[in-house]
């Protein structure tokens, strides 16, 4: 088989006149994740792919995407923003109550102001469930946070707030957060606010605090910086996955209408060559045979060694390649031949013979469709098909009748449209066939039997205008039709009787055939139809039919004698399986049978699957070009109308009912969790350069942790000093964290080799359990490097707001737990509850608590209501209440924001699994269109028929031959399993000349089609394979005819002895080569050319290779040939013929 190379287009894009998705590109060169660094341009990563590269506004680099992005995500925006509403409404109501509890200084105002604020965010809640938020959502979202700063500024108006320093602080950290996290606005936007907010916020807390130590003040505006960059990077991280996420579903949109295409371009292919049950099975043994191939090439022993079998006791057993046959009895076989052909071609050029043959051809598969026929093959001139197979019906000779006879008035119709005069001869039999493949490469589903060749003679033996029956058609239609009687022909279904003799001159025993004496059929033409108004069949066009007779008959321009030059098969005398089929609509239903004409045009689809959008066909009036217009127009009004919708329902699905457990956070598939959890390690290495990829996600979280970790420590240095278990934790988190920043550029620039000591170290710690108990250990250092600054000397050195800032700083290094994104959400909430409840516990217990009166004797009156850590009730406390609050809505916030984070992550997992499922079938569905393609037309031809929709070309200089088992007809008989074990023996011999097509030096060498016992090849059509040399492919050629005749006498030795023989005829010069036919493709070259080298092989020796004069003199510098005398070649006279010597 010609191997398929895998294709991914590299833009697909898609106009939307109707909306704003006017160019939706989305490059897919990249391989699903698998993109490489572009040396040309900067070694940072990019944020996704598609990207505008604008790291302070995140977005993609076509608008038209980027507004559908925010059209389909919507939904999901308001939902976030509803959250954010949602959750500032619960701590106004907490914040409310402890006002009203607690009643401290100025408690009143500060509830009036958040119980105002908590109606304010509840309007607007509700207000955001209107249709006409969907279009202030940007303005809503600035309006509401600009109000929550303005609330928590305000504070500052009072001498004595009825929160503390703490409280104001926590609160602008959860600000912060929701301005980065849930208020959906541009990073530019977020950050220019979040900083003048920052600023604000610290100059207003330096001028009415108590917080005024410079330590303090440089510590708060450390932390804010953290705070700034955590939130930084959760909000690219949260638009790179959400953008990664929305490109995968365009790419699955894509996908799957490619897929369409490619699907229905198989079944095109499959309409062309086979029934699709034995296409299925076909296809499963060509992927099969295809996931085993070899890179070296068969050498001459290959497919005997495939035949032999040395395992087992049964060591003498043959194993033969797969075979597809069947018996099927009660079928009628049609073959109808163009009258006045030869006539019509002397006087067109070779594109507007095709054109011709296209439109008649196109005329014919359509009444064909009609009458429930099935198209086998078209040869030169010659159109035949069959009714009852591959499905057997009742019906099948009033089907074949049918036909014949539209054909007749379609060719008249023909006539009058062009200004021709040609007419049809055919003829129909009923009898029983074998229906299925002989080949392994070009092939097409064929009938073959005696039955067969019987109907090819009611062809050559009819009338003009007529259609020519036999006996057992005619028992069939009798009380249908009018008819009248023809001449009786020979029944050449003899029975023979196989005998083996030994032959004294060869000394060897040989097989031959004694038939018992002959017979006659009778024979009828049909005159019209018994009843003044047609009973049509099902499915077939309304309307009467008017009467078949002479005066059709009498029309005709020419006799009934057979044509010359009509094409590349002349072969239709008595040979018996002499007609390997090309075309078949491969039908099993009767409504897949009538697939539109338009949607099942093979030509179109090839276009369709390169671009998505065409243009318009030039009207010449082309059948196939209305064909491809009306499909093209059909599917343009589709894509206009369906494509938004397609992607919003894809994005609708992905993102808002993801394959997820929404209780626990993992995936309801078992078989994709366990993929999700292995996909870090498997994805090391391959370099990739977004943002989205896993290992560029982890190595940023390590830079924001070490980050983060460096600026909570500084801050543990100038307020608490550098005391021992700080130094430590210090040292420890440092190495571990560069440790861990190593392992993710080790993971990102892995090295091909050997698996070694490093990598094994790297995969340990790159698997689920170790990285999440690594990565679990990491998320703690800030908080871990708080807590090793406890100290109970810090509270009673008479720093009045040591506890104060020391809980502050605690609670703000949790939120370092909504880093390191690719962790279980579940793992860090608990993490940072237990890093909360430490110092909850802390305060609870009062750890370093002295009496009260102790305390107060050593400092200021105004130490009572911040000496936390030293109370005897900490649980009374105002601040420890406060501290409550504020611990519990950070909390709450991290574990929102961590389970929002992880199924954004495992939804834009999800969609690369979608994506590349699509993309992996596209290429299965791709491959096998390609493949089934390729067995009807040249690849070099299928690549012209997707630019250019229809091919015919005129070539210079070409070789052909035919090549044909001049005695397989003496060994094949149908008394024996009707004959099939026969052509599985033809399917293996014609298998073993087929390999010679895969051998590197006859590269340039099409196999044309085969034709019964007989192989037709060219050499020279594929312009991209031109030599320098301009004999190089006819020299090739002759070689491979030697090969072929070296190959039978292989295939002799080696099975069961016969004495096949061979005769090859060979010649070169002008052909016209094209594709013809609408819905069922035929690739063949015609020309004075091929009917030469046809007589060539008809007239020649047994065992030898006869060319023309010409061949000789070109070829006389490269081979020897022997002049064999002057022999009579029909149409042409007597000719100089010569043959080739032995090397």
């Amino acid at each position: 088989m010609a191997t398929v190379t895998d294709r991914l287009p590299n833009v697909v894009a898609v106009d939307c006149p109707g909306s704003d998705v006017e160019n939706i590109s989305v490059d897919l060169k990249e391989n699903f994740g698998n993109e490489q660094f572009n040396a040309n341009k900067s070694m940072l990563p990019i944020l996704f792919e598609g990207s505008a590269n604008t790291w302070w506004n995140p977005r993609f680099a076509s608008n038209s995407v980027e507004n559908q992005l925010q059209r389909c995500l919507l939904p999901q925006t308001l939902c976030r923003f509803r959250l954010a509403l949602l959750y500032i409404a619960v701590s106004c109501l907490l914040w409310c109550i402890f006002f009203a509890v607690v009643r401290d200084t100025n408690w009143i105002p500060f509830f009036t102001g958040t119980l105002v604020l908590l109606f304010i965010v509840l309007g607007i809640l509700t207000f955001s469930y209107k249709k006409v938020c969907e279009r202030i959502i940007l303005h809503l979202s600035i309006t509401v946070i600009l109000i929550l700063i303005f609330a928590d500024l305000l504070s500052y108006a009072y001498v004595e707030p009825a929160l503390s320093a703490v409280g104001t602080f926590i609160g602008s950290v959860e600000i912060l957060i929701l301005l980065y996290t849930f208020i959906i606005l541009p990073l530019y936007v977020c950050f220019t606010i979040g900083v003048l907010y920052s600023v604000t916020f610290e100059v207003l807390s330096a001028l009415t605090t108590d917080m005024q130590n410079p330590m303090y003040v440089i510590s708060r505006i450390l932390i804010h910086v953290a705070i700034h960059v955590i939130g930084i990077h959760i909000y690219l991280m949260a638009q790179v996955r959400k953008r990664s996420t929305f490109r995968r579903v365009c790419q699955s949109v894509h996908l799957r209408r490619n897929l369409e295409v490619e699907k229905q371009l198989k079944r095109c292919m499959i309409h062309s060559l086979m029934p699709p049950k034995v296409a299925e099975e076909i296809m499963k043994l060509h992927d099969h045979d295809r996931d085993r191939e070899v890179s070296d090439d068969d050498d001459t022993g290959e497919a005997t060694r495939r035949r032999r079998s040395s395992v087992g006791p049964e060591h003498g057993r043959m194993t033969f390649r797969n075979f597809h046959m069947s018996k099927m009895e009660n079928v009628s076989i049609l073959f109808a031949d163009i009258v006045g052909f030869t006539k019509m071609s002397s006087k067109k050029t070779a594109e507007h013979l095709v054109f011709l043959l296209s439109d008649l051809f196109g005329r014919f598969d359509k009444i064909c469709v009609d009458c429930n026929c099935e198209k086998i093959s078209t040869l030169g001139d010659c159109y035949y098909c069959v009714s009852g197979c591959p499905e057997p019906r009742e019906d099948h000779a009033k089907c074949c009748v049918e036909m014949g006879l539209k054909m007749c008035v379609a060719i008249k119709q023909f006539d009058q449209d062009h200004k021709e005069e040609v007419n049809m001869r055919v003829g129909v039999h009923t009898g029983t066939v074998l229906c299925g493949l002989v080949g392994t490469c070009r092939f097409k589903f064929d009938v073959w039997s005696h039955d067969v060749t019987l109907a090819n003679m009611m062809e050559s033996e009819g009338k003009a205008g007529m259609v020519h029956i036999s006996d057992y058609t005619y028992n069939c239609v009798k009380d249908d039709y009018i008819v009248e009687e023809g001449d009786p022909v020979p029944d050449i279904r003899i029975k023979q009787l196989l005998t083996e003799f030994f032959d004294a001159k060869s000394q060897q025993f040989i097989v031959q055939h004694v038939s018992e004496s002959e017979r006659t059929i009778g024979t009828w033409f049909i005159i019209g139809h018994k009843s003044a108004e047609m009973d049509h069949l099902e499915g077939g066009q309304n309307g009467a039919m008017q009467p078949y007779g002479r005066d059709i008959a009498n029309k005709s321009t020419e006799d009934g004698k057979q044509p010359e030059g009509g094409g590349s098969a002349p072969l239709k005398t008595n040979d018996l399986p002499n007609r390997t089929g090309h075309q078949e609509t491969g039908t099993t239903t009767n409504e897949d049978a009538k697939v539109d004409e338009a949607n099942l045009s093979a030509v179109g689809l090839m276009g369709k699957r390169e671009t998505p959008t065409h243009e318009n066909m030039d009207g010449d009036g082309d059948a196939s070009g209305a064909a491809i217009a009306h499909l093209l127009g059909q599917k343009k009004q589709e894509t206009d109308r369906e494509l938004e919708e397609m992607i919003s329902k894809q994005t609708e699905y992905c993102l808002y009912h993801p394959a997820i457990n929404h209780w626990i956070v993992r995936f309801r598939s078992n078989k994709l969790e366990r993929k999700y959890r292995k996909h870090y390690v498997e994805s090391i290495g391959s370099h990739q350069c977004s943002c989205a990829s896993p290992h560029i996600s982890s190595l940023f979280d390590t830079i924001v942790s070490l980050i983060f970790f460096l600026l909570i420590s500084f801050c543990c240095f100038i307020s608490f000093g550098p005391g021992s278990p700080l130094v430590i934790v210090f040292v420890v988190s440092l190495v571990t964290l560069f440790f861990l920043l190593i392992l993710n550029l080790l993971n990102i620039f892995k090295m091909k080799g050997d698996v070694n000591l490093i990598d094994r170290v790297r995969r340990l710690f790159s698997s689920w359990f170790p990285r999440h108990l690594f990565g679990g250990f990491l998320a703690c250092l800030p908080t871990l490097a708080v807590y090793s600054t406890f100290l109970c000397g810090i509270f009673t050195s008479g720093e009045s707001i040591a506890d104060r800032f020391y809980c502050l700083l605690a609670i703000s290094s949790l939120v370092h737990f909504c880093n390191f994104t690719l962790l279980s959400s579940w793992m860090k909430s608990c993490l940072a509850i237990a890093g909360g409840l430490v110092l909850l516990i802390l305060l609870g217990i009062g750890f370093c608590r002295v009496t009260l009166d102790n305390f107060n004797s050593t400092t200021s009156s105004g130490m009572n209501e911040t000496a936390l850590f030293l109370s005897q009730n900490p649980p009374s406390h105002p601040l420890f209440c406060e501290i409550v609050i504020d611990t519990v809505l950070l909390l709450l916030l991290i574990f929102v924001l961590n389970r929002e984070i992880e199924i954004s992550y495992r939804v834009s997992y999800h969609g690369d699994i979608e994506a590349v499922r699509d993309h992996c079938q596209m290429q299965t569905e791709e491959k096998q269109a390609d493949w089934l393609l390729h067995n009807i037309v040249p690849e070099h031809v299928a690549e012209h028929l997707k630019q250019n929709k229809k091919y015919s070309k005129t070539h210079k200089d070409i070789g052909v031959i035919f090549a044909k088992i001049v005695n397989f007809e003496d060994f094949y008989d149908e008394s024996y399993q009707g004959g099939k074990e026969y052509l599985r023996v033809l399917n293996e011999l014609m298998g073993d000349f087929e390999e010679l097509f895969k051998k590197p030096e006859y590269h340039d060498i099409e196999k044309i089609k085969t034709i019964g016992s007989c192989l037709m090849a060219a050499s020279g059509l594929n312009p991209r394979s031109a030599s320098e040399d301009p004999n190089a492919h006819l020299c090739a050629l002759m070689n491979f005819s030697y090969e072929l005749l070296h190959k039978l006498e292989q295939f002799n030795k080696e099975i069961f002895n016969f004495d096949f023989e061979m005769a090859i005829g060979y010649n070169f010069g002008e052909v016209t080569a094209g594709v013809v036919g609408t819905t069922k493709l035929l690739y063949d070259i015609w020309g004075d050319t091929v009917n030469i080298a046809s007589r060539m092989y008809s007239t020649g020796v047994h065992g030898r290779i006869q060319v023309t004069e010409d061949t000789a003199t070109r070829l006389k510098d490269y081979f020897d040939f022997e002049h064999r005398g002057q022999v009579f070649v029909k149409g042409k006279g007597d000719m100089n013929v010569f043959l080739l010597a032995e090397k």
